[in-house]
């Protein structure tokens, strides 16, 4: 890992070494061109549409490329450009238990989701949302039942032609803005929570909840679960953001929605890396063949190289999806592809 860029002498420095000095390695990472760029896309813009989408500069995006370049909590260039953001949860959560929120829970949970990523998971106005969402998914596990997860378009009525095709949600699940069902960005959050963590309580539930993302019946609902729809007033719109895992059955119920989703094969070295975070997860039959899978792309004794379509760095995509998933400035050459590439194996396997 000598041999990589900034990000990755950073990580590797930081995360796998221990190394107590990082003063001068992490001004180098700091003062480096590729996260000066991203750090200068994380602006205070708080509109929906800003929050959340497929641009660079949307929040989630600038957030999970600086989250993946090793900023956290206490840098304070870093700190700086999310005080806002800590500063509008705060703001959302009240309008939001006053019953005056213009947001709905979705994106409370994407914005509470990123900063619980990059250390900002003992704020109080992080956790009271984290666990929020912990104790509402988790109900839903032990008293939900999946096989209603669905109604009939019979009982809908007349559906809007773009939404045609896809099934549609039970609103039951859906009351006060808010989804029983977890989102991508709900398991990121519960998965790095110090506090979620270090509460034996809270890790069982949040153990319990990885249980049930990664079983058959939940694999087999709907990639993004389909269309949400509401009475009063009547609308529809897509949920989207489920965690469905590549490769789970030989053929999916809803195979080419499901390539769709996830971008094949480059969404599943993120999604290893966030349910590697989960003993259940660990030893789930999945995540250990997925392991096994990209042993095809080791290419000596602890070097792997992936094809590049696993680690894409797009214009227009979501990180959350594995759009954007380039760690150094220059990836052109094999050394890069493979420095990358061992890199993130590493990242994967330094949690089993």
């Amino acid at each position: 890992m000598e041999h990589g860029g900034p990000v990755i002498r950073y990580r590797t420095a930081s995360e796998f070494r221990d190394e107590s000095d990082l003063g001068d390695i992490q001004d180098v990472l700091l003062s480096s061109g590729l996260v000066g760029r991203w750090l200068g896309l994380l602006q205070p813009r708080f509109r929906k549409w800003e929050i959340h989408g497929a641009k660079p500069e949307n929040y989630e995006n600038a957030m999970g490329k600086l989250y993946e370049f090793g900023l956290r909590r206490g840098m304070p260039v870093f700190d700086e450009r999310v005080e806002p953001y800590l500063g509008l949860l705060g703001e959302l959560v009240e309008k939001m238990d006053a019953g005056e929120s213009p947001y709905s829970w979705s994106y409370l949970v994407m914005v509470a989701a990123f900063l619980s990523m990059t250390g900002y998971s003992r704020e109080e106005v992080v956790d009271s949302v984290v666990q929020h969402r912990l104790e509402t998914i988790h109900r839903y596990t032990v008293e939900g039942n999946l096989s209603e997860v669905y109604v009939s378009p019979e009982e809908v009525g007349s559906i809007p032609r773009s939404f045609r095709g896809r099934p549609i949600l039970n609103p039951e699940l859906y009351v006060d803005d808010e989804s029983v069902l977890p989102s991508i960005y709900d398991i990121y959050g519960i998965l790095h929570s110090e506090l979620v963590l270090s509460s034996p309580t809270a890790r069982r539930r949040a153990e319990e909840i990885v249980e049930f993302v990664l079983s058959p019946e939940y694999q087999r609902l709907y990639p993004g679960y389909g269309v949400l729809f509401e009475l009063n007033p009547r609308r529809f719109y897509a949920a989207g953001w489920s965690l469905h895992l590549f490769g789970y059955f030989d053929e999916h119920p809803h195979e080419e929605a499901m390539g769709r989703s996830i971008c094949l094969d480059r969404g599943n070295l993120l999604r290893l890396n966030l349910l590697s975070r989960s003993e259940t997860a660990r030893g789930h039959p999945w995540f250990k063949g997925a392991m096994e899978g990209l042993e095809r792309y080791r290419i000596s004794d602890g070097v792997y190289s992936f094809p590049r379509e696993m680690m894409p760095e797009r214009g227009s995509g979501y990180w959350v999806s594995g759009r954007r998933m380039g760690l150094e400035e220059n990836r052109r050459s094999r050394r890069a592809v493979a420095i990358e590439s061992t890199f993130r194996h590493m990242e994967i396997t330094s949690h089993l």
